[in-house]
């Protein structure tokens, strides 16, 4: 065998040949291996994607024969000449080290025109450079993660693990810290949204940052965005979950001792593969967020805090329903779920209501709840005694029965949310 070529020697048509003679190199891994912007313009380089594409997305065989076929049935120009110089120049080795190689260029060259041409659209257009940007990536996002496809054998695969977790124990899903919510929906499967809706103030961003403390500490990766309550605010309220020690109290007065501990506990929860963001951003910029933290960090999770803190341009209700679309787009494009908190704003929802929230004080709250696979409503009533009770109940659930109401405990205390069962400490 020939000596692997360097990464400079390799060319456009020899990734092609690539797609042609291994299906499972994708459109996105081949862009980022170095293909130009330019290289969209020209015919026949398209024209050859558009018939991979066609027959990868198909399952179809991909092969010289059934490329040249398929072109002629889309009425595209695909030459034999073509073709075969893409075959012939084909590299025989594992093309995916050099991907690796130059995922970096690749990225910087693409930002370096982004860059330009979004300095030349917000002085011409007026418009804002962060929308500018989100849309620009999203652009991409649709001409090459879209079309990222996994093999029959690569699916099977990742559905007989999440049974085979599930029967050893584990969660088919991203795990919760919930035992009983994990029972209930099999854990937060990917591609899918959960919505966790429930009125102001009752512990919505508790229970958000209960979820990402825990899966960071177990060394899941996660995005959160807490536009709610900012940076600053929720890393101290996760040193308070690490420590179990009262972030009121320490913003009250605390010994010097208790405050050397309480670093301590930030310090370490900081180490966790959690990564935050806390800007004000549109739907479209959450996206490319989310795409970058999935690139780059390998997240499992999006953690939303809340949808009513997305950036908007309107209050028009046609908006709304494209926020949602992007929000379910992100699970799917991703394969990740996505967990995004929602505050109900109804009449007479207030935390100092007695009654449950019932389905037509969720109901048309927001598209996002209609958009949502699973949707849980944290409620809180008073009970005969007058004593003020939580529970978790899932009131939508795609993936098994419900309603199911979770009696919980509000350990507020010390920042977080537990099932009522797990009575261990006041």
């Amino acid at each position: 065998m020939a000596d692997k070529p360097l990464a400079s020697e390799i060319s456009e048509d020899q990734l092609i040949g690539m797609c042609l003679t291994d299906p499972e190199t994708t459109v996105f891994e081949s862009c980022e291996a170095g293909i130009t912007p330019e290289w969209f313009f020209q015919v026949e380089s398209c024209n050859a994607y558009r018939v991979i594409l066609d027959l990868y997305v198909n399952q179809k065989i991909i092969s010289m024969p059934t490329a040249i076929e398929r072109a002629g049935e889309m009425k595209v120009k695909l030459t034999l000449e073509y073709a075969t110089r893409c075959i012939d120049t084909c590299p025989v080795y594992d093309i995916k080290p050099v991907i690796e190689k130059m995922r970096e260029m690749y990225l910087r060259r693409a930002m370096v025109e982004q860059a330009k041409w979004m300095k030349n659209h917000s002085s011409i257009m007026d418009a804002q450079p962060e929308e500018s940007i989100g849309k620009t990536i999203c652009t991409l996002a649709d001409l090459t993660a879209t079309h990222q496809r996994m093999s029959l054998d690569q699916i099977k695969k990742a559905i007989v693990g999440r049974y085979r977790a599930a029967c050893g124990g584990g969660t088919a899903g991203v795990p919760t810290p919930w035992d009983k919510v994990n029972k209930t929906l099999g854990g937060l499967m990917p591609s899918q949204v959960t919505v966790f809706a429930g009125r102001g103030g009752i512990g919505k961003s508790q229970a958000s940052a209960t979820l990402v403390h825990h899966l960071g500490s177990t060394g899941i990766p996660v995005g959160y965005l807490p536009f709610e309550d900012g940076l600053e605010r929720t890393w101290a309220r996760l040193g308070g979950i690490e420590g179990k020690y009262s972030t009121f109290r320490m913003d009250t007065g605390a010994s010097e001792a208790e405050c050397s501990v309480a670093e301590q506990y930030i310090e370490q929860v900081m180490k966790y593969p959690i990564h935050m963001e806390d800007r004000p951003m549109t739907a479209d910029q959450v996206m490319a967020w989310a795409i970058h933290q999935k690139v780059k960090n390998k997240i499992q999770l999006l953690v939303i805090d809340a949808f009513k803190d997305l950036r908007r341009k309107t209050r028009d209700v046609a908006e709304d329903d494209s926020m949602s679309q992007t929000i379910t787009q992100i699970a799917r494009r991703l394969n990740i779920p996505v967990w995004i908190s929602h505050h109900v704003r109804k009449l007479d929802t207030s935390t100092k209501s007695q009654d449950k929230l019932t389905a037509d004080d969720i109901r048309g709250s927001a598209n996002i709840v209609n958009d949502a696979r699973s949707l849980i409503v944290c409620q809180n009533w008073k009970d005969e005694h007058d004593n003020m009770c939580f529970s978790f109940d899932v009131v939508k659930n795609n993936n098994g029965p419900c309603p199911v109401s979770i009696p919980m405990e509000r350990v507020s205390k010390h920042n977080y949310w537990r099932e009522a069962a797990e009575t261990t400490e006041n």
